[in-house]
């Protein structure tokens, strides 16, 4: 399809990922929030 813009999606995920004591860090959040940011302004 013409105009579609295929994206892979990640997250930088520590070894707690999708365990009982799942945790993150700030900073790899607010990192990734700032990739999806421009991908969706067109950075």
């Amino acid at each position: 399809m013409r105009g579609l813009v295929a994206l892979g999606v990640y997250s930088r995920l520590e070894e707690t990922a999708h365990q009982p004591n799942e945790s993150c860090l700030l900073e790899n959040v607010i990192s990734d929030a700032k990739v999806f940011a421009l991908t969706a302004l067109g950075a």
